[in-house]
């Protein structure tokens, strides 16, 4: 279980990266109780810092069904305070996508949150599958 949770942070982390311009600290995985979780700092396109975060939550137990949980959650902080963006896929055992989205915040920043995650989405959600969890 342990390689299949290794796997699924780098997976995560790779597309952190590429999500984003600059990354001046190295990302952070770590494994607990089965939980992935994986953050990254860096930039956006536009030269705004980001806190880049993507956990993994393994059939966690939801009203209905036992559910593998991905979450990403991007914030752009900029002078005027922060934004943030969140996207909590929960994929049951039928490999049913159900996205959920809130965000908070306005206008440029909110945007290019928005965008990082939407870079990230695909292979962040498909990584619990590559790596053998599904």
């Amino acid at each position: 279980m342990s390689d299949n949770l290794a796997c699924i942070g780098g997976q995560f982390v790779k597309a952190m990266i590429n999500a984003i311009d600059g990354h001046p600290y190295p990302p952070h995985v770590s494994i607990d109780g089965g939980n992935v979780y994986s953050s990254i700092e860096g930039k956006t396109a536009s030269g705004d810092p980001i806190f880049l975060s993507a956990n993994f939550y393994p059939l966690s137990v939801d009203k209905t069904r036992q559910t593998n949980t991905v979450e990403m959650t991007a914030s752009v902080a900029w002078n005027k305070g922060e934004v943030s963006a969140v996207i909590d896929t929960r994929t049951d055992r039928h490999n049913n996508n159900l996205p959920h989205v809130t965000t908070g915040g306005e206008g440029r920043e909110l945007d290019d949150a928005r965008q990082v995650l939407a870079k990230m989405s695909y292979d962040i959600v498909a990584a619990p599958k590559r790596c053998g969890l599904d």
